[in-house]
Order: structure tokens, then C-alpha cells, then sequence
């Protein structure tokens, strides 16, 4: 009994009319685009690093690669709930195809706020 009622309660704030997104519980989902963007480095000269691929966890089809300067930029449709985060492509995996450097994962909300440098170590 007590699990339907708290069913009632998530169905009732999401799925009527009236939906409050500003709540802290899963359930709540926005469509959003989310651009992730970042410049490569290497960990001890700070050079940029090109040819680094990046791209969701989990998915084999790479979003960007980085370019001369290091930087890659590319977007997501995704949706988004306050209590839940994104859905889909919550880690970014940057990978070094020549195998140089040591693959990475960084957090694709914190890939999207500005410049963001990402360092990576040599194998």
C-alpha cells in the first residue's frame, strides 16, 4: 500500500498539468541539448594533445575528436531531471587512439561549464 501511494505522489507532481521541475526527485525529465567542450593537455608540459577522441561511456560512435589545439566541442539531445542528473551521457571518455596516454573519464556536466582543461598522463 505504502509503495502505490508513493507512486500516486511522483505521478501526481510529474504527470498532471502542473509540472514542478524544481524538485529534487527522479521522475521529472526535461528534453536539453548539453554541449561538452574541453581542451586536452599533456599532464607534464601542458601541450596540447590532438587526436584524442572523445565520447559517452558507452557508446562506440565517438562525439569529437581534438583538433591542433587540443580542443573538442560537440552536443547532446538528451533530458535532464534535477534528482537524477542527465540521462544517457552522465561520463565522457577521452581516449588517445595512437595509445600514448592513458584514457580518461570526466563528468559531461562538468565538461559544459566554460574552459575546462583535461590533463593526461603518458602510459
Amino acid at each position: 500500500m505504502r509503495a502505490l501511494f508513493v507512486v500516486a505522489i511522483l505521478g501526481s507532481a510529474c504527470g498532471g498539468t502542473v509540472v514542478d521541475c524544481s524538485q529534487t526527485f527522479c521522475g521529472c525529465w526535461e528534453s536539453t541539448s548539453l554541449t561538452v567542450s574541453a581542451r586536452v593537455v599533456d599532464s607534464q608540459s601542458g601541450a596540447a594533445i590532438s587526436g584524442v577522441t572523445a565520447k559517452c561511456r558507452g557508446n562506440e560512435s565517438v562525439g569529437a575528436t581534438s583538433g591542433a589545439d587540443g580542443r573538442f566541442t560537440f552536443s547532446l539531445e538528451t533530458k535532464r531531471s534535477p534528482g537524477c542528473g542527465f540521462s544517457g551521457c552522465n561520463n565522457v571518455q577521452l581516449e588517445d587512439p595512437a595509445g600514448v596516454y592513458l584514457a580518461v573519464e570526466a563528468s559531461a556536466v562538468s565538461l559544459s561549464e566554460g574552459e575546462v582543461s583535461v590533463s593526461l598522463q603518458k602510459q
